[in-house]
């Protein structure tokens, strides 16, 4: 799971595959491609450079600058981001929080309160106890160290000014995860920079979670591959975007077995424990990547039928693969299936 351990640091988000572009490039210049590691993943990025497009070292020198503030701010694994800092204040109280972060707290909380709870960034101290976060020490804890660690968790024990700039922590002992949102929050901000850069055909990836700008290379909407979510892998569906995200919450990647039984990393915020249900891979597509990121995560706690019905009334698109027995099925609400097929809307 790296450095976003509750949601994707082994590639937990990462349910996409780029496919191979087909054909031949039909006109110059020819794409370029940047590769790294931030936010305890890996992160890939294609675009098209024009001849105002900076150098490809500068460029990739102003991507890594860019995802190591978000580190700085939002990590749980550096004990010297802003974040880290907030979560060793342990008196209740207010405290002060920059722009950025405030943002992605704001929208966490959003999403919290309209998925019913179900996204909940309060949940580290079960993270923790389950072994999903830095510790890394898996197993299956005691009962009455469960119920203590769920007590310090919930969305109302946290309120954020509304002017912006402070959040409040009404009890002691309040630590925050925004693994489950800011690895998207961090594709936007990569996606931002080159459209700031005048780089207005791009895809950027970070640990699966993807945003796309303009065409790829060869011309049309980018083709992306929701992956098959099985062992062996494979692609399950294409999509085809343009200027849209899309995240995946999954449970086959980041768990651990014990006693012939898979624990997965998404801990339902309501029992404390790793979800159970048939539900093994959401993807959402929205044109913020971030709020993307939040509503997979959301969906995969509340489970196929539940998220669905949720997804549906909230106009998602989102397309859930689910276990039936021996075999896998699938299944997009409304807005997906007019997404990807406008004309059978009409």
């Amino acid at each position: 799971m790296g450095w976003y351990s509750p949601k994707k640091g082994l590639l937990l988000g990462s349910l996409f595959l780029l496919l191979s572009l087909a054909g031949c490039l039909k006109s110059a210049p020819e794409p370029v491609e940047l590769r790294g590691r931030a936010m305890g993943t890996s992160y890939k990025i294609l675009y098209l450079p024009t001849a105002e497009t900076p150098e490809e070292s500068e460029v990739q020198g102003m991507v890594a600058l860019t995802l190591s503030q978000v580190e700085q701010k939002m990590s749980t694994y550096l004990k010297d981001s802003e974040l880290s800092k907030l979560n060793q204040a342990v008196k209740p109280g207010v405290y002060p929080v920059s722009k950025e972060t405030y943002r992605v707290l704001s929208e966490a909380l959003t999403l919290g309160l309209e998925s019913g709870g179900a996204l909940d960034i309060t949940v580290m101290p079960l993270v923790d106890l389950w072994g999903f976060g830095p510790t890394e020490q898996k197993g299956i804890p005691p009962e009455d160290q469960i119920q203590e660690a769920l007590a310090k968790t919930g969305l109302d024990k946290l309120a954020l000014d509304p002017k912006g700039g402070q959040i409040q922590k009404k009890t002691s002992n309040l630590t925050l995860d925004l693994s489950s949102i800011a690895k998207g929050y961090g594709v936007d901000q990569v996606s931002d920079l080159l459209k700031n850069l005048e780089i207005k055909n791009h895809m950027v990836e970070i640990g699966g979670e993807i945003r796309v700008l303009g065409e790829r290379p060869g011309g049309g909407a980018w083709r992306i591959g929701i992956e098959e979510p099985v062992p062996e892998g494979g692609v399950n569906r294409v999509v085809e975007l343009s200027d849209q995200s899309m995240a995946t919450s999954g449970d086959y990647r980041n768990f651990f077995s014990e006693g012939g039984k898979n624990y997965s990393h998404t801990i339902d915020p309501h029992t404390g424990r790793p979800v159970i249900h048939d539900l093994t891979s959401v993807s959402v597509i929205h044109s913020s990547c971030m709020t993307a990121d939040g509503w997979a995560t959301a969906l995969m706690v509340l489970g196929e039928k539940k998220g669905f019905q949720l997804a549906e009334k909230k106009g998602l698109a989102a397309y859930f693969i689910y276990r039936d027995k021996d075999s896998l099925k699938t299944r997009g609400t409304a807005a997906f299936n007019q997404l990807l097929n406008p004309e059978a809307g009409e």
